[in-house]
């Protein structure tokens, strides 16, 4: 641990003064330290919001995240807070503790011994991947959040701002945009009920505890959507072979409905990917990290778009709802 102001750098004085604003610890000795360095590629993690573990009068500690400069424009923390306090009230999130909304400070239970976040290997073994669903499954089936979206929406919405801002997008951008409204036109053809959805399960925002216990981080793009999205985001991330997919959603569903789902979850998967890309380039070229590889990050999530899209079986998958 380092304690507040022995040779802070320019952002640790900027974490000060937002944990200064926190009730929580007001009058303790604090004492902090990173929860993780921010990591773009390949893993996403602690980039938008800049993570720190708190330690309040030597004694209790806490997980702090701070909004990142770069996204304050792209996230709704009172929706992040909603959705952050219903998951922890179902048992798959970590406790929200305290929230200062005007500097983008949320404070969490800390998940300390025993915990650790999930990685890619984690995701190819079934039973890990059955818990996570699981946990999916408890949100989705929790009352509605205040917030309802979609991902083809938000795809729209980060193009306009990256057309609006000037920022250099692929060569095949207009075929990549084209693809994503025909995915939200099938889909939109074969419409289901929203429910509560993370918004984001990759590797970086699943934690993995003793005994098996999985719980999910990082609230910020949750709202009401299709479910398929969630799962369709998991799956991409980590199951990409349809036959490892089919034995995962085969359990309580019968084939033909099972075919539906599937498709589903790649054509929502696919068109979560191009969202990351355009995001990935409006951060790089908004940033001022030049340590943070958000054109590297876009770069592989467009890449992943595009293999999904030139398989044989896109045609089919649209006419599969």
């Amino acid at each position: 641990m380092i304690a507040l102001g022995e040779g802070a750098t320019a952002e640790e004085r900027q974490a000060e003064a937002a944990i200064r604003g926190v009730a929580l610890w007001q009058g303790a000795e604090l004492r902090y330290r990173r929860a993780a360095p921010a990591i773009a590629s390949p893993m996403y993690r602690a980039v938008e919001g800049h993570c720190w573990v708190v330690e309040a009068d030597r004694r209790d500690r806490f997980f702090l995240k701070l909004t990142a400069a770069e996204v304050v424009s792209l996230i709704d923390t009172a929706a992040t807070i909603e959705a952050a306090i219903m998951a922890a009230g179902l048992g798959i999130a970590p406790t929200l503790l305290a929230a200062v909304p005007v500097q983008g400070a949320l404070v969490f239970a800390l998940l300390d011994e025993g915990w650790r976040t999930a990685q890619q290997r984690d995701l190819m073994d079934p039973a890990v991947v059955a818990r996570i669903i699981a946990a999916q499954a408890t949100f989705h089936a929790a009352p509605p959040l205040g917030r309802t979206r979609s991902v083809f929406q938000q795809v729209e919405d980060h193009f306009r701002r990256a057309m609006d801002a000037g920022i250099g997008l692929p060569p095949d951008q207009g075929w990549l945009m084209e693809s994503v409204r025909l995915i939200a036109a099938a889909i939109a053809a074969a419409p289901v009920a929203t429910v509560p959805c993370h918004g984001d399960p990759i590797a970086s925002n699943i934690m993995l505890g003793p005994d098996g216990q999985v719980m999910l981080v990082d609230w910020d793009q949750a709202a009401n959507a299709d479910p398929c999205w969630d799962l369709g985001i998991l799956l991409a991330e980590g199951v990409p072979f349809d036959r490892a997919a089919r034995r995962i959603l085969s359990e309580g569903v019968q084939a033909p409905e099972r075919e539906a789902i599937l498709a589903r979850c790649r054509l929502h998967g696919i068109a979560d990917d191009i969202l990351w890309g355009l995001r990935g380039l409006l951060l790089s070229a908004t940033t001022r990290r030049v340590d943070v590889e958000f054109f590297k990050y876009a770069q592989w999530r467009l890449l992943r778009a595009r293999l999904a899209l030139r398989d044989p079986r896109f045609e089919e998958r649209l006419r599969s709802l």
